[in-house]
This record gives structure tokens, sequence and C-alpha cells, in this order.
């Protein structure tokens, strides 16, 4: 997250070098792990952390459970804390499509959950043979270096790496970032030595070392958008900015055997793979961040743009949806849609034609090119909002020349149409 690299003249490094550091210990010299309590969060927060990562969790099938209400509630509770989990490094099945590993911390609605995909790293000459698959699946990755694609070309996903969706069929993980390989800092102590200290680095795989850059990510998005004085931004918008400008990894790097479904987001990698420099700084446009609410049920907002770019159209929305009851079925408590209005048509978020999307808080609309034109819209719905207001983000690239404020009597005149 945050190690400054000066053992490294400064070649091992964290994303946030110049982050201040808060820890909380939850495991003893035996190995007992005491998860996180609310009272440990509470007290963070007293001390100004705005962001917290994890990488623990308890083995799951993308259950939500009283551990997923808390987290959750925590991040309902504080608007302005961003929590992370690794979703878990349970992955043995070659099922791309209903294959849920999640951790129970990860499944949480308003936390980011983050998978690992393979590092590039081509000196590492570690395959994946102590991991446990099923057949027909060890045949691509027994015989895959861990840290370099498998075709030398095409970056794959960690192999352990959980996969989703949760138990009500919401996307997780959200976002993937580099976990195999990964070089971090080494305990002074190391009792796997035998208590001495080999190097001040050590290599590492897991979800438990993606997490960490994510994390790291979220730091550096956080300062950015206080630069552009936003004092105080929301996790909705920390995680709508990270989740924007992520890239596709395309169906993976074996021939004969699609690893990643070919439409984003997906159960696999989520909204896809961690790119700060595309979220932040993106490619021949710029970064629009809009932060509203949602009262009732039926309401629309509104954002209208003059122009649209040749090129590229990212539309990314995201709320803190209050916490769930264990065991009720689909989690979502308040339903907004994402909807994208040209000339021509109105474009659906998450890959739904023709429908908006039911289960998840997270919701984007992406085209690879959308010819340049005048008068967009992009709206927000509450389809159901069972406790508002509900406050929402949006992040978007693409556009420009707004948003404009709606003109008066706009807002029914679009309930009327």
């Amino acid at each position: 997250v945050g190690a400054p690299g000066a053992a490294s003249d400064g070649r091992y490094s964290g994303i946030a070098p110049e982050a201040d550091l808060y820890f909380i210990c939850i495991e003893d010299e035996s190995n007992n792990v005491f998860p996180l309590t609310e009272n440990d969060v509470d007290k963070a927060y007293e001390n100004d952390v705005k962001l917290i990562s994890n990488s623990w969790g308890d083995h799951s099938q993308g259950i939500y459970d009283t551990d997923s209400e808390l987290y959750d509630t925590l991040c309902y509770k504080y608007p302005d804390l961003s929590i992370l989990f690794g979703v878990g490094n349970e992955n043995e099945k070659k099922d791309i499509n209903n294959n849920s590993k999640i951790s129970t911390q990860a499944s949480a609605k308003n936390v980011i959950s983050v998978g690992a995909a393979e590092s590039f790293r081509p000196e590492v000459k570690t395959f994946y043979t102590s991991y446990r698959f099923d057949e027909g699946m060890d045949i691509f990755f027994k015989t895959d270096l861990i840290a370099y694609p498998a075709d030398g070309k095409h970056q794959g996903m960690a192999a352990f790496s959980s996969r989703g969706p949760t138990h009500d069929g919401r996307i997780k993980p959200d976002i993937v970032a580099p976990g195999t390989a990964i070089i971090s800092t080494e305990a002074l102590c190391d009792k796997d030595n035998a208590g001495k200290r080999l190097s001040y680095y050590t290599s590492k795989s897991g979800t438990s070392m993606s997490t960490p850059l994510v994390s790291g990510s979220a730091a550096v998005v956080i300062q950015y958008l206080r630069e552009q004085e936003i004092p105080d931004p929301s996790s909705a918008l920390v995680k709508a900015v990270l989740l924007n400008g992520t890239r596709s990894m395309g169906t993976g790097q074996f021939k004969g055997y699609i690893e990643i479904p070919n439409k984003t987001p997906n159960w696999v990698n989520g909204f896809g793979h961690l790119d700060l420099g595309q979220s932040i700084a993106p490619t021949n446009t710029h970064l629009i961040t809009i932060e509203g609410a949602i009262s009732n049920t039926s309401d629309l907002v509104t954002y209208c743009f003059n122009k649209c770019n040749d090129g590229p159209l990212r539309v990314t929305l995201v709320w803190t949806d209050p916490p769930s009851t264990p065991g009720v079925g689909i989690d979502l408590i308040n339903d907004l849609d994402l909807q994208v209005k040209t000339k021509e048509r109105t474009y659906y978020a998450n890959n739904k034609v023709g429908h908006n999307d039911f289960v998840n808080n997270c919701e984007t609309y992406r085209v690879a090119r959308l010819a340049a034109q005048d008068n967009i819209e992009v709206r927000v719905h509450g389809y159901n909002v069972m406790k508002g207001p509900q406050r929402f983000a949006l992040a978007i690239t693409g556009l420009d020349e707004g948003p404009i404020p709606e003109p008066a009597g706009m807002l029914a005149l679009l309930l009327l149409a």
C-alpha cells in the first residue's frame, strides 16, 4: 500500500508511498484470528482513516451473512470510508459461469472486492502444480507459469483467485489487479526463516497481494479528488473512479478455453483490471465526476451533455446501499438504474438489453466507439428506493461540454416520457 522502498533505492515501493498507515492487529502468535469489529473501525475512523485494506476472510460461496451485513453497515455509517477485501484464493473449478467462492466479507455490497490477475514476471519459474483443480482444469493451469502468460502475450487470471457471483447473482469481484509473484516487504524476524531475516523483501501470491495494490490506488484517487476540490470524496465516488478506468482482459490466455467471459462486467474479473492511469487521467478525454441523490421511487435525475467525443464512452454509477438482512434473497435495498440516451436509442448498464440491472449497486455502460454527436443524456432513475434519500456517484469519460443544468420542468417532462 504505502512502502517507501527505502531498502531498494525506490525500486520496490508501494502505490501510495506518502500515505500515513494505521494498523489493526487481528491475529495472535498462535495464528488465531479475531475478525475486525465495529469498535476497531470506529477508532480507526476517529484517527482520520479513510480506507481499510483487508487481506483476510472466511471461505464461502458468496453468502451474505452477518459479516457481510457488518461491513455494509460500516460503509453506510461512514460514507467517506472505503473498505477493501480480497475475494479469497479458493477457485478450483473450470466452470466460469457459476463457480462462486467469494468470501463472506468480500460479498458485502459496499466494499471494494478484489481478485487476482497474473503478473508479468517471466523470470519467475513457478507453476500452479501445488494448487487443487477439478478434472479438465489441470490441463490448462498445471503447466502454466504463475507470472507469465501461457501464450506469452495475453494476461490471464490467477488460477486460484475466487470467482463469483454472490448467492443473489451480484457481480463480484469488483476489480482485479496483479496478484502472482508480487514483491513486498518482509518481516524483520520471519519464523518461516528460522527467525532470521534473509532479505528486506519477499515474493508472495494471492488476493492478499492484489488487494493492497488496489488499496494504494484508492488512496491516490482520494488524493486526486481532493486536489479537484472535493475535500471529502465518498467511497462510492472512489469506487466509481476506479471501476470506470479498468481495462478488459479479453477472454484470457488459453487456446480452446475461454478463461474470462467476453463481456464486462462479469463474474471472473468483475469490472476489469485495475488501470489507475486511465481512471484519473484517461487518454484523449477527461474525467467527469458527479455526486447526486435520489429521494423517492420513480425519481429521475438527468445530466445533459452537448458533445460526445468520437471514441470510447464510459459511464459508471455506484451507490452505498443500506445494509441487507442475511437470508432474505436479493440483498439490494435501493435499486437505482443507469441509462445513457442518445438521439437514436436508450442504452442500459451492465450488458443488459432492453431492461435495467436489478441486483447490483455498481453499474457501467461502455462502448468502444460512439460516433461524435450532441445531446447525450446520462440518467439515474430510482427504480425502487426503499430507504431514501439515496446518494450516488458517477464517473464519466468520453463526454464533453457538460453536464448542463436541467432547464426548468425538464425532470417532469422526462418522467412523463
